[in-house]
């Protein structure tokens, strides 16, 4: 079907118009009218031959109208066809929980909560099912499970890791899981949706939203939240404070000391595009979260690409006694959080430790 806003309905009304009009107009031809008869002496049509001329433009008006009509409803379906190859498979929103959110169905290693979840706080304020609670990630001092409810439904339930505890959450029925994803109630102080596999996440990239692990997504603040924290956990005496942001950046000219070690520690949240505009699935090195490989940070002009996720990444350097710039070239889609910290020890072995979940 072809809608009004292709206006093929405005099309045919006027179309229809134009018939009434052609048919209510123009004399009949009665039994012995001869050809002729009524020709005008000075050569114009004769009265007889109005009706043939009126029928052929009718005609081509409504070849023409066909025409138009075969357009746009050609347009129409190449538009849908390529929103369809854009946004893949259909999302099949009957299928079981468990297919829609592989983790529920997860064994072996992947089949536990860990020593944090909340069992008590979350069967008791949510409903949730203890024994169907799955990690999904756990970064920057906060924690993300997918569980089941005592009625079957979808929960997304997050904690922090910190005393007092901070626990929030909420469960959706399948159905309504799958067609829109179960999104953290207002005002828990974290956005976060979950969302199931196959899922077009074009309108959370446009809200942006942030991927942190397979299915959850969480918001900008959020996501700077999160790679700042997971900077912050790295001990080591502070030279130029953590800053948090999108896109391209650099951070604040330094002085350094002669022959002093220093690293920039990095630390991002979500992935870039690829040519087709879909997300790669990509996971970080040491176990990191939502990594990206082409992160590229300059010491001084010097760069290299660094693998940038959940776990920190150092990029180390010895100080002239001079000032040091450092920059970064972050693809779109990623959040990231960096800072300078001076580190005890040479450039050869272990220079920082890492704090932290």
């Amino acid at each position: 079907m072809v809608g009004r806003s292709d206006d093929v309905e405005e099309l045919d009304a006027d179309l229809d118009a134009d018939l009434d009009a052609d048919l209510d107009t123009g004399p009949t031809i009665g039994p012995g009218h001869r050809p002729g008869a009524d020709a005008d002496p000075d050569g114009a049509a004769p009265p007889s031959e109005l009706p043939r001329a009126r029928r052929s433009r009718r005609r081509r008006r409504l070849l023409a109208a066909a025409v138009a009509v075969v357009v746009v409803v050609g347009a129409a379906v190449a538009r849908q066809a390529a929103a369809r190859e854009e946004q893949g498979p259909r999302l099949d929103v009957s299928a079981p929980a468990t297919e829609l959110f592989p983790l529920l169905g997860a064994a072996g290693a992947a089949a536990g909560a860990g020593t944090w979840w909340p069992a008590a706080q979350a069967e008791a304020g949510l409903g949730v099912d203890p024994g169907s609670a799955r990690l999904l990630a756990a970064a920057g001092g906060l924690l993300f499970w997918v569980a089941r409810d005592s009625g079957g439904g979808v929960c997304l339930v997050v904690r922090t890791s910190e005393l007092p505890l901070r626990l929030g959450g909420r469960c959706l029925p399948v159905r309504e899981a799958a067609v829109r994803g179960v999104a953290l109630p207002d005002g828990d102080g974290v956005a976060a949706t979950l969302v199931p596999a196959g899922f077009d996440t074009a309108p959370l990239r446009e809200q942006g939203y942030a991927k942190l692990a397979d299915g959850l997504w969480v918001d900008d603040q959020t996501a700077q939240d999160v790679a700042a924290a997971a900077v912050g956990a790295v001990t080591a005496r502070p030279v130029v404070p953590t800053q948090a942001q999108a896109g391209d950046g650099r951070l604040p000219v330094f002085l350094t000391e002669q022959s002093a070690t220093y690293a920039v520690v990095l630390a991002c949240v979500g992935s870039a595009e690829g040519p087709d505009g879909r997300s790669p699935d990509a996971q970080g090195s040491g176990g990191g979260l939502a990594a990206d490989g082409t992160v590229e940070l300059s010491v001084d002009g010097a760069a290299e690409r660094l693998e940038c996720s959940t776990t920190p990444a150092f990029a180390r350097f010895t100080g002239d006694g001079g000032p040091v710039r450092v920059g970064l070239a972050v693809p779109e889609g990623v959040r990231w959080a960096a800072r300078v910290v001076q580190c005890e020890g040479s450039l050869r072995g272990p220079v920082c430790d890492l704090g932290g979940i």
